[in-house]
């Protein structure tokens, strides 16, 4: 199994052989064909849309700030760790049993017969104030490589 992210916006660009997880608080309403987050479905090419990943959704319950909007102050600074909502999120995304995680994953990509994981995310590859930065670090600090889809 392969691990890669993107954002929402480039599902439609996905084949049928990777599988679409959200890592979003919310999702948009189209990722459930408007029926609820609980909602899964295949779209009309065939890729299957509404899995989450709950437990890396970044949530107040989770101790996550959210801080983050369009006027955060810290924005031009997120790399170097000022931004609160991402200095929590990448916290959180610490105490994570990645193991347990990495079995999910696999046993999501068994059930649907998918080969790949795709984690979603809101935001565009050069968005400072992503939690992509987060999700990438927490993957390669347990050795396992994280792409960038490209579709």
């Amino acid at each position: 199994m392969n691990v890669y992210i993107a954002s929402f916006y480039q599902v439609r660009n996905m084949p049928t052989s990777m599988l679409p997880v959200s890592t979003a608080v919310w999702d948009p309403k189209w990722f459930h064909d408007g029926k609820g987050n609980n909602h899964i479905f295949k779209d009309k090419r065939g890729v299957i849309n509404g899995v989450r990943c709950l437990a890396l959704a970044p949530t107040e319950s989770h101790g996550v700030t959210q801080a983050c909007s369009k006027t955060c102050q810290y924005k031009a600074q997120a790399p170097q760790g000022k931004c609160l909502f991402l200095k929590s999120y990448r916290a959180y995304l610490s105490t994570i049993d990645f193991e347990m995680l990495m079995k999910a994953l696999r046993a999501s990509c068994e059930k649907t017969h998918t080969a790949d994981i795709c984690l979603l995310v809101y935001e565009a590859p050069d968005n400072l104030c992503s939690e992509r930065g987060a999700l990438v670090y927490l993957f390669n600090n347990h050795n396992v490589s994280i792409k960038e889809f490209k579709g």
